[in-house]
């Protein structure tokens, strides 16, 4: 990824999303290592990594991201709460083949769209991608924000 930003404007960054984002940020010279808490799904979990900041030319930071090691595990309530779900479902679609399950159709009905605004409708995804964006705007905010300054100075 390259950025718009001089290496210490993107390393404070950097710095400032991770204690935002209540990562583990170690810096060194030429980047850090990170250690971010994810969630992905119906998946949560860690991924520790390295970020790695080259100084491409005047003005301008290159980024890059491997990881290290990660380790991700099902929410097992939300997934347990889906299964629930499924049943709810499965009375609502086989109710015309058994014409017995019909009195249980309404109360699966309910019990599926309970799951859905209980655990689909809460989904969310926060990874490395969406901590590198944020690290890219943060940069571009520093930068604009010197901008201003300057030209207040300036005038």
């Amino acid at each position: 990824m390259e950025l718009e930003a001089e290496i210490d404007v993107v390393r404070g960054a950097i710095q400032e999303v991770a204690e935002q984002w209540g990562a583990d940020w170690q810096s060194e010279f030429d980047g850090g290592t990170v250690t971010l808490a994810v969630t992905s799904g119906l998946r949560r979990g860690v991924v520790r990594g390295r970020i790695t900041l080259t100084d491409n030319s005047a003005h301008r930071t290159g980024l890059s991201f491997r990881v290290e090691q990660e380790r991700m595990d099902l929410n097992r309530p939300a997934a347990g709460t889906l299964l629930l779900g499924a049943v709810g479902c499965g009375g609502v679609v086989l109710w015309p083949f058994f014409p017995r399950l019909m009195p249980l159709a309404p109360i699966g009905f309910l019990i599926a769209v309970a799951t859905w605004l209980m655990v689909v409708s809460r989904l969310r995804n926060s990874g490395v991608e969406e901590f590198l964006d944020l690290v890219k705007s943060r940069s571009e905010e520093s930068v604009d924000q010197g901008i201003i300054q300057q030209d207040d100075l300036l005038s």
